[in-house]
């Protein structure tokens, strides 16, 4: 999709097999719940239900083992959606209490995007999207 390069890494066998993977699982709906903390570094927000990401994430690992997500730093991976991180706590309390007010946020979830980037601004694309089953 657009300008960027696709990382080599990324080929058509791994394309065709994320595919695979995602049209397995139904679209289903999911509500953004609650605000929580991964310490005092990562504030988020919790998804309901979080078994479908969840067969998501452990889909693309089985088929995919040699890249476990976060390099295999955490055993249990959570499903949620990061607010911010590696910011001064009350930045982070603000943005949880500014978020908190919009809370229940549901979503219908049928897509999944297979972004690139690095740490420089403006470098995060979409490479490709995958429709989940119906």
């Amino acid at each position: 999709m657009g300008r960027h390069r696709t990382p080599v890494r990324i080929n058509d066998e791994v394309v065709a097999a994320v595919g695979e993977i995602v049209r397995a699982i139904p679209r289903f709906g999911a509500t953004l719940t609650h605000v929580d903390w991964f310490g005092d570094t990562v504030v988020w927000l919790a998804p309901e239900p979080a078994d479908p990401f969840r067969s998501l994430t452990t889909g693309v690992c089985r088929q995919f083992p040699e890249t476990p997500p976060y390099a295999g730093a955490y055993t249990d991976v959570v499903p949620h959606l990061t607010i911010g991180h590696d910011a001064p706590r009350h930045e982070l309390r603000r943005a949880a209490d500014a978020v908190s007010a919009s809370l229940p946020i549901h979503a219908d979830i049928d897509v999944v995007r297979l972004i690139a980037g690095s740490p420089e601004p403006d470098s995060w694309h979409t490479l490709f999207e995958f429709f989940l089953g119906s």
